[in-house]
């Protein structure tokens, strides 16, 4: 039977029959060709962790948990002379501090291969074209999100600013939305054509008849981007790692892989990359103290020197120790540690919580003296209200006039000095 790719269960197109690649071999069974059956590990990260949103991170926690290394090949791509003829702008310096770009020209737009194609689903993401699905398979690798744009739809410079109220962009879902001057926008011949960090634009998105690309890959301020895609209504893979912080210097590096890819897969010719940062503004790593004594007091054991400082090693951090016990700074990727509890948190969950034992401690309780004579304030309280008393808890200084609303003309303890401008009395 000839089947299309939902009758195989290995994709959702329906509309007719799979073609193959035209390299697949012949005589290979399908199974083995697609990679099937296949594992797909369904992981829960924590709000906290945007930096194991990715099969990189993901590489970092498992070489540190095991104590293996992992290996991450940089992209081999010629040397491009010259000066890029589309550049990139910071305009706002607050929202956008590393922004980065590349043209690759001279592409055929069309389906990406089928092992690319296979992993995108596997991963929840729909293929959609090999220029799109290079940038979401490169955020699934790195963590770091992109956007490809149709260079013949782009007019020279573009810029990374806040809107203007009252402007408004189409975006790739159709839906039209309007902007406020809080809302961090990518910009082109001075309109926005792209919602930074969330959605791109449908005046500048790639289709079959694309020849020329634009790869842009930015790092925007979490604090920028935090609650706007909420605001529209919109929920992308890029917006929920930028509200959460990914690593600042990668860009370039997403760049790169993203060409080579590209390259790998349709060939074109690349440009060199273009860069606009705000290097004083970029977030700053400090070293967090962690004590040798407060470390064993939060866990319960000491733990060897050498072992803390192999398992901050291994997370990537950059370590010295000092009398007192060790300084850690944070790589670039990691939002999430700022406080010696972060450190001992780390160190904790890498050492193993089911490794911490189970010490059983006696508290030194003392019961105090209790004799029959003491009557308890609660039974004291209750016999009087069993006998026809209310109890009332007023305010020891009041206005004179609220106190005339209560008691007429009843005498009062007027005081000199009140807490406010107007003369209080005391009852």
């Amino acid at each position: 039977m000839i089947c299309s790719e939902r009758e195989l269960e290995i994709g959702d197109d329906a509309a007719g029959i799979l073609v193959l690649d035209a390299d697949a071999p012949v005589g290979t069974d399908f199974a083995e060709y697609v990679d099937l059956p296949d594992v797909v590990f369904d992981l829960s990260i924590t709000p906290n962790r945007p930096d194991a949103m990715s099969m990189l991170g993901i590489a970092r926690e498992l070489s540190a948990y095991f104590g293996v290394s992992y290996e991450m090949q940089e992209p081999e791509l010629p040397s491009v002379p010259g000066a890029p003829s589309t550049t990139v702008e910071i305009a706002d310096p607050t929202g956008c501090l590393r922004f980065t770009g590349r043209e690759i020209r001279d592409l055929e737009i069309g389906p990406s291969p089928f092992w690319m194609r296979q992993r995108l689903r596997a991963a929840g993401v729909r293929a959609i074209s090999n220029a799109v699905d290079v940038t979401n398979y490169v955020m699934l690798e790195l963590g770091q999100p992109m956007h490809a744009y149709d260079l013949a739809r782009l007019d020279g410079e573009i810029s990374a600013r806040f809107a203007q109220a009252g402007e408004s962009v189409v975006l790739l879902d159709e839906q039209t939305v309007e902007l406020s001057d809080d809302v961090l926008v990518i910009a082109n011949a001075g309109k926005p054509v792209a919602l930074a960090g969330i959605m791109g634009g449908a005046t500048t998105a790639v289709t079959d008849d694309t020849k020329d690309i634009f790869f842009e890959s930015a790092w925007f301020s979490p604090e920028a981007l935090a609650g706007k895609a909420r605001r529209f209504g919109l929920h992308t893979d890029a917006s929920l790692r930028f509200e959460r912080g990914v690593d600042f210097s990668g860009q370039l590096r997403a760049i790169e892989r993203a060409t080579e890819l590209l390259l790998e897969i349709v060939g074109g010719e690349p440009g060199p990359a273009t860069e606009a940062r705000n290097e004083p503004d970029l977030p700053q790593r400090v070293s967090v103290e962690l004590r040798r004594a407060r470390l064993a007091s939060m866990v319960g054991i000491e733990l060897p020197d050498d072992e803390v400082t192999g398992i901050l090693t291994r997370l990537g951090m950059v370590v010295d120790e000092t009398p007192v016990g060790w300084g850690a700074t944070p790589p670039a990727n990691r939002f999430d540690i700022s406080i010696e509890a972060d450190l001992v948190e780390e160190i904790v969950r890498v050492h193993g919580y089911d490794a911490v034992p189970e010490i059983a401690e006696r508290p030194a309780a003392r019961l105090s003296r209790v004799t029959e004579s003491r009557v308890p304030p609660e039974r004291a309280v209750d016999t009087l209200v069993d006998r026809g008393f209310h109890e009332a808890i007023t305010y020891s200084f009041v206005d004179p006039d609220r106190q005339n609303l209560l008691l007429g003309d009843a005498a009062d303890l007027g005081l000199s000095n009140p807490l406010s401008n107007e003369l209080a009395v005391m009852r």
